[in-house]
């Protein structure tokens, strides 16, 4: 039985033909902080890290590491509490094509192991 994984980039962007709406704008709407609030929104690295996966140019593991690097003090749980929401709303108001690239680094990030108790969260 072949267990192995499937690696797979989203080239969305060039695919969709009507102008992707993950531009830089869309990132910067999601960058913290958002209303003034600095735990609200993802850190620049992290809306560096998704949008680089976006386009094609990282693997979901690449990612979801990128996406929970520890910053500053910040635990690694409060970094993934920081991309719900940019990630939710990416299910939800990007192009269709980008589901399956999203749904496989939702998978990737349910893989790491929790800080607390080691254990995939």
């Amino acid at each position: 039985m072949n267990t192995s994984i499937q690696e797979t980039t989203c080239k969305s962007i060039d695919l969709d033909g009507f102008g992707s709406t993950a531009d830089d704008a869309w990132f910067d709407q999601h960058t913290a902080p958002i209303d003034g609030e600095e735990e609200t929104g993802v850190h620049p690295h992290q809306a560096t890290a998704l949008k680089a996966y976006l386009k094609g140019d990282s693997k979901p593991s690449e990612t979801a590491a990128a996406l929970t690097k520890p910053y500053n003090s910040e635990k690694k749980t409060d970094l993934r509490g920081r991309i719900e929401g940019i990630l939710e709303d990416a299910l939800f108001k990007l192009p269709e094509s980008y589901i399956p690239a999203l749904v496989d680094l939702l998978k990737e990030l349910s893989r790491l192991p929790d800080e607390e108790d080691g254990k995939p969260v």
